[in-house]
């Protein structure tokens, strides 16, 4: 028997990989492809605007590693549009879905007729995560990997922390644990804070609306991606958190308007124009947010009911150990929570839309009203007013205590620090 070279034999094993990968992938397109979507209504929002909500039922769809996209084509007034479960949020998971597109300004869907097809998808469909593309102000959505761990391999790149901004759905529903790890009588021992200033009690919330978060602190390429060039005095960094040295850029005022109570709305514009907020509202044409006080810790705390989010027992490396004085470091570089939201436990603390009127965040009206008693900083009594969660980079004999999830500080609205920053909410309509 004439043996064969290790080459050959390699070449072979490659050829043969390569012949199994393509029959996997054939596989995978006959099953999509044999898939049942239908279509079971198109109702175009009431009063009137240009939301269109499509119902829709899909059977054999995506599952388990084989992963589908929803390809629609909407017909109005005898023209065609075409859009993907990426524009809109789809989900190909079997069951019965409601997708909503925006359609084109000034068009009614009287008539209106939708068709869907099931492709072949490298990302799973849905919207458990909103990207924004920070060039053109384009938004799509992306479903979580089987294993979350494979999303926060793919989210956790430079793409993400300096070109596109990506933000994790915390879905309608609950319960959302906040506030625990507060003294409670002395149960945390010495890890707890003293109840009373700026501690809440806790409580288990449910949220009538899906809302979107940033996964990572926004980045000082990122801000200057919607702002243009942008001198940041201190922690300078591309993928370091954009912060508020020398009370610049990132401030309550200069991130929402001059003024701008917690209760309004920042004022639109209309040009490329104001606040960071302000500029990527109309980059985006959607209503972008710092998020409450309860949002925040939902988010942060990702359903533990432990003191941090990984568990009772204090700092860990694996998580955080942004302990030297003034100095923060790029976002991502420890692990992220159980929802693959990085970066809720030191690096740059996070400014938050309520002030600080509700000492306790359990009598909040909802999840997603901001807290607002009247009246800014008091220059007399020296009194602060904004919310800032997440337990800064420095040192101190409070640094445990103030690293908790539930814990709050507080920042004057026109004041920022070389270790404060910020996160992008946004809450579905």
């Amino acid at each position: 028997m004439k043996l064969m070279s290790s080459r050959k034999s390699a070449a072979l094993h490659k050829r043969f990989r390569r012949a199994m990968a393509f029959a996997a992938f054939a596989a995978l397109a006959t099953d999509v492809y044999a898939a049942s979507i239908k279509i079971e209504s198109v109702a175009q929002r009431w009063p009137w605007n240009n939301k269109l909500d499509i119902t829709y039922l899909v059977e054999g769809g995506q599952a388990g590693s084989a992963y589908a996209r929803i390809e629609f084509t909407a017909t109005i007034a005898g023209k065609p549009y075409t859009f993907s479960s990426g524009d809109v949020g789809a989900s190909a998971v079997d069951g019965k879905h409601t997708a909503t597109w925006t359609i084109p300004s000034g068009l009614r869907a009287a008539g209106c007729t939708v068709k869907a097809d099931l492709v072949a998808s490298d990302v799973p469909s849905g919207n458990d995560y909103m990207i924004v593309d920070l060039a053109s102000g384009k938004i799509s959505y992306e479903g979580v990997f089987v294993d979350q761990k494979d999303s926060d391999l793919r989210y956790n790149t430079d793409e993400y922390k300096t070109r596109k901004l990506v933000l994790r759905k915390v879905p309608a529903g609950g319960p959302y644990p906040t506030g625990i790890g507060t003294n409670e009588g002395g149960k945390w021992g010495s890890n707890a804070y003293p109840s009373g200033s700026m501690a809440s009690s806790p409580k288990n919330w449910t949220t009538d609306r899906d809302y979107y978060i940033g996964i990572f602190e926004l980045t000082q390429s990122q801000y200057e991606k919607i702002c243009g060039a942008t001198t940041f005095s201190e922690n300078k960094g591309d993928k370091k958190p954009a912060n508020g040295k020398d009370n610049k850029n990132v401030t309550y005022f200069a991130l929402r308007g001059d003024r701008t109570i917690p209760t309004e709305k920042i004022p639109s514009v209309s040009s490329d124009t104001g606040t960071f907020f302000q500029r990527l509202n109309f980059k985006t044409g959607l209503y972008f947010d710092l998020p409450t006080d309860v949002m925040w810790e939902i988010a942060a705390r990702a359903g533990a009911t432990t003191v941090y989010s990984w568990g009772d027992d204090s700092i860990t490396d694996k998580f955080e150990d942004y302990v030297v004085l003034n100095s923060i470091k790029d976002v991502g570089t420890k692990l992220p929570n159980n929802w693959g939201i990085y970066d809720t436990t030191g690096n740059a603390d996070e400014i938050c839309r309520d002030d600080n009127s509700q000492l306790d965040m359990a009598n909040a009206a909802s999840p997603f009203i901001a807290a607002w008693a009247g009246g800014w900083f008091d220059w007399n009594t020296g009194r602060y007013r904004m919310s800032r969660r997440g337990g800064a980079c420095g040192s101190s004999s409070d640094e445990i205590k103030q690293r908790m999830t539930s814990y709050r500080h507080m920042i004057k609205p026109d004041a920022g620090f070389g270790c404060t920053g910020f996160r992008v909410s946004y809450v579905a309509e």
